[in-house]
């Protein structure tokens, strides 16, 4: 059996087929040709390829009962074990500043865009005030992390009105977020495993691994009355947190 005390081992392809051939001449005559190119040999290849295709198969299913190697589905069932869920793809949020037509509506789901393309819609009606001007709270229509754009980026109308004079976002577009890898998975259930959420260090870094979009996590704990080399103050904890909002 592939599977050992020392875990699972691979067939042997070498090894696999001459069994193949030997089970051939067993059914059939010993004295039948199961050299490379025969009927018989051929059909010897056929037969292994099959067993070293069902113990790949084997092996996969196998694997995917460890946190440490499962993958996709697998994973994410192991994972519901440790009370967590993938994080899914987000859409970026960003809010605009425009100018233009004092009392001019901005219907919802208007669209804005960066130089790149990158395209944002509005998600309420916003109207343009006395002084003309508006702030509107836009998000992607993609859901990928490529969607946070720089600051002052979203520069244009999709389909551009004379009411709308200027566009532009004063800060980044933050939120936008890939589907959790096979592998961020795996770190953060591992994180998960080793500190659960809870008001110490390692629990506070667990609890902010796992908002969505967050893809990296450091907790500085100052404990000493002096600022430290990082620039917390005395008695002071500081996270500093990649993604998410």
């Amino acid at each position: 059996m592939p599977l050992t005390e020392d875990g699972w081992v691979s067939l042997n392809p070498d090894d696999a087929l001459a069994r193949s051939k030997q089970k051939v001449q067993q059914l059939f005559d010993a004295d039948t040709d199961v050299s490379p190119g025969s009927p018989m040999g051929r059909m010897a290849q056929l037969l292994t390829d099959l067993e070293i295709e069902n113990d790949n198969a084997a092996q996969d299913a196998y694997d995917n009962s460890f946190w440490n190697s499962a993958t996709g589905v697998a994973l994410d069932r192991l994972a519901t074990q440790i009370g967590i869920q993938r994080h899914q793809a987000q859409y970026a949020q960003a809010d605009l500043q425009i100018t233009g037509k004092p009392g001019y509506l901005i219907p919802a789901n208007t669209e804005f865009m960066t130089d790149n393309g990158d395209s944002f819609l509005s998600d309420l009606d916003t109207q343009i005030d006395n002084n003309g001007n508006a702030v509107v709270s836009v998000h992607s229509t993609e859901m990928a992390g490529y969607t946070n754009v720089d600051a002052n980026t979203i520069i244009n109308q999709a389909n551009p009105v004379d009411e709308i004079e200027t566009v532009t976002n004063p800060s980044a577009a933050s939120g936008g977020a890939d589907e959790e890898s096979d592998y961020d998975f795996r770190n953060r259930g591992t994180i998960n495993q080793n500190s659960p959420e809870g008001p110490t260090t390692g629990g506070i870094r667990t609890a902010l691994i796992n908002v969505d979009g967050v893809s990296g996590v450091t907790v500085q704990n100052n404990q000493s009355k002096e600022t430290d080399s990082h620039g917390n103050p005395p008695n002071t904890i500081h996270a500093y947190v990649v993604g998410g909002n």
